[in-house]
């Protein structure tokens, strides 16, 4: 537990990145130094650990509580401060950094420092979900699904080394849906049920997901909505075609997408 409270706590994922996140903490020292200014550093080693050390930070009432690395190292620190007073910042470097490449701080260590210093913020939408094998209820600020977008995520997480970035989610989604097969669903939405057979959902507080997908284009961080993407069973060889159109955003058009 902390005792002198300092005036931000950054919360170090050291592979991030294929482990750029730990070797930039240097760079990232000097770019956040300068007088009047007292952070303290702490780095994860395990699944968990940015979650707990962000909510002892908040516990403390430490100001900012600072994510570095990527959009799992940011979902566990929002997780930990949400619904406190302190504010989440954010220093890019992993996969798919979609939160990031939201905000525009994505690939700009200079500017995401210099957001931090000058202490520039903005309210964002959280969106909450609850499932099996949680321990209560988790908050998005990105995106939340199931299916095959969430197998995809998965295969991701568990490593690809040889790629990184969009590349990975790309490898990801052809290496999962050699296995994938629909599912069926119950859909509530503003009191209107659906029930299909899907490839997947997902819910989607950005508009970017898996490195860059335009998974949900029309979906804003800050307007106070979530948007809802199903699509239905379609064919693998359909699924990949509309892959390939996702980083336009105008696989939408398609009749089975909703």
């Amino acid at each position: 537990m902390m005792t002198d409270k300092p005036d931000g706590v950054l919360i170090v994922n050291p592979t991030a990145g294929r482990g750029r996140a730990g070797k930039e903490v240097g760079n990232i020292r000097r770019l956040l130094g300068g007088p009047g200014k007292n952070w303290a550093w702490h780095w994860t080693r395990a699944t968990g650990d940015a979650e707990r050390m962000a909510r002892e930070a908040a516990q403390a009432g430490v100001p900012l509580v600072v994510a570095v690395g990527g959009d799992g190292t940011v979902y566990e620190v929002a997780n930990g401060i949400l619904a406190t007073e302190s504010t989440l910042g954010l220093i890019p470097f992993g996969t798919g950094n979609d939160l990031a490449r939201t905000l525009g701080l994505f690939n700009d260590l200079e500017l995401a420092c210099r957001t931090l210093t000058e202490g520039r913020t903005l309210r964002l939408d959280v969106g909450v979900m609850e499932g099996r094998g949680t321990d209560g209820p988790r908050r998005f600020l990105v995106a939340a699904g199931t299916g095959y977008v969430a197998d995809v995520a998965k295969t991701v997480n568990q490593g690809i080394r040889f790629v990184s970035g969009p590349a990975a989610y790309v490898w990801g989604a052809v290496t999962t849906l050699r296995e994938f097969t629909p599912f069926h669903l119950t859909l509530d939405v503003d009191g209107e049920t659906t029930e299909a057979d899907a490839m997947f959902l997902a819910i989607a507080n950005a508009p970017v997901t898996g490195g860059g997908m335009k998974l949900a284009p029309a979906a804003r961080v800050d307007d106070g909505m979530l948007e809802v993407c199903l699509v239905g069973a379609v064919s693998k060889p359909t699924l990949l075609y509309e892959l390939t159109r996702v980083f336009q955003g105008t696989h939408v058009n398609n009749p089975a997408v909703t």
